[in-house]
């Protein structure tokens, strides 16, 4: 049923996202803990106080001055190390472009990596290679598109949304096909039937669930960590909470058979919400279902009751797109959603 393509996600003013809070920073010190040739889980450490981010012109948070600073210094001790194998990572003739190329950039006061040409695909995705084992750009248009900061010269990957470039099995995120959803006098309707609230209402929801999360409040009173807050963005088209952290590889347990590439989207709560709703000592649950939850609806754990995504998209936990349904209509609506799909694909057919 879905189409897999490039989703219309926004990451929205005054929110953390992936690459703001991991790998390898901490935003209470802004030390860099690893090389940037080496992998980490670090993920930012907050308390009771939002970080002293710099902010883009649109208000999309960046790290602050002296992250962009500590990571530039490491990254150029990285090139001067023999040890660090960097001219075996990217090849010597790659290598000593990309250590030109850095040799005449600086930092400039909001943190931008400023090089003294635009950046071409080429190199921003070496450093992002190098930083976070990501590839994501192809073109000029992706820069573009991925770009956060208000600089046209950024060589800074954690001023780039990279999670485009997260590697999984499918090779490709999952995103809603746009054919599926009209829109009519603000209101969203699916080919099969239901109806979605409109975006700006889905987008004003997400704001305030992040609201309730860290930094905002405090440890205890947090609905969700750091990280897990981090993965929900606002798909523009449909209104859905997109979770990025969901399951698109073939995990082989111990008897062999392989389970757990279900598209579900997967969250991670604090300890003191994991004990509150019941959820595994991993405090890992289903996102669409932890979501739920967390806005105070009802919902038990191995009860016959399932959640039915209106929006017929699985990563979504956008509640307003569930409804909770018996196992045998969550079917009924499966049938009907994908017999509205497939005859919207035969007249697209017999057209062309």
């Amino acid at each position: 049923m879905l189409e897999r393509h490039r989703p219309n996600r926004e990451i929205s003013a005054q929110t953390v996202y992936p690459h703001l809070t991991r790998p390898g920073l901490s935003i209470k010190g802004w030390q860099t803990p690893i090389a940037w040739s080496g992998r980490s889980t670090a993920r930012a450490e907050c308390k009771d106080w939002v970080p002293n981010y710099e902010s883009s012109e649109q208000g999309i948070w960046l790290p602050p001055s002296e992250a962009a600073i500590a990571e530039f210094e490491m990254l150029q001790s990285e090139f001067g190390n023999a040890s660090s194998h960097m001219d075996l990572l990217l090849g010597e003739n790659r290598f000593d472009e990309l250590n030109e190329t850095l040799a005449g950039t600086y930092i400039s006061a909001e943190g931008c990596w400023q090089a003294s040409s635009s950046p071409t695909e080429r190199i921003l995705g070496e450093l992002a290679l190098l930083g976070f084992r990501n590839e994501p750009f192809e073109d000029s248009q992706e820069i573009n598109d991925a770009k956060l900061c208000d600089s046209d010269g950024c060589l800074y990957p954690r001023h780039y949304d990279l999670s485009f470039g997260r590697p999984n099995s499918k090779k490709v995120l999952l995103a809603p096909d746009p054919s599926f959803y009209q829109t009519l006098n603000d209101k969203i309707t699916t080919v099969w039937g239901d109806e979605l609230p409109t975006v700006e209402a889905s987008r004003q929801m997400l704001y305030d669930f992040k609201q309730k999360c860290l930094p905002y409040t405090d440890r205890l009173n947090s609905l969700l960590t750091i990280g897990g807050i981090s993965q929900l963005y606002l798909l523009a088209d449909t209104g859905c909470w997109y979770n990025e952290d969901y399951y698109t590889r073939t995990l082989i347990g111990s008897d062999g058979t392989a389970h757990q590439q279900d598209d579900y989207g997967r969250l991670r709560l604090t300890v003191d919400m994991a004990e509150k709703f019941g959820i595994s000592k991993a405090r890992y649950g289903l996102a669409h279902r932890v979501v739920w939850m967390l806005h105070g609806r009802k919902l038990k754990i191995g009860a016959r009751d399932e959640l039915n995504h209106l929006c017929g998209f699985k990563p979504c936990c956008n509640p307003e797109h569930m409804e909770l349904v018996s196992g045998a209509k969550n079917m009924l609506h499966s049938q009907q959603m994908h017999t509205a799909i497939n005859s919207l694909r035969d007249k697209s057919t017999a057209i062309n």
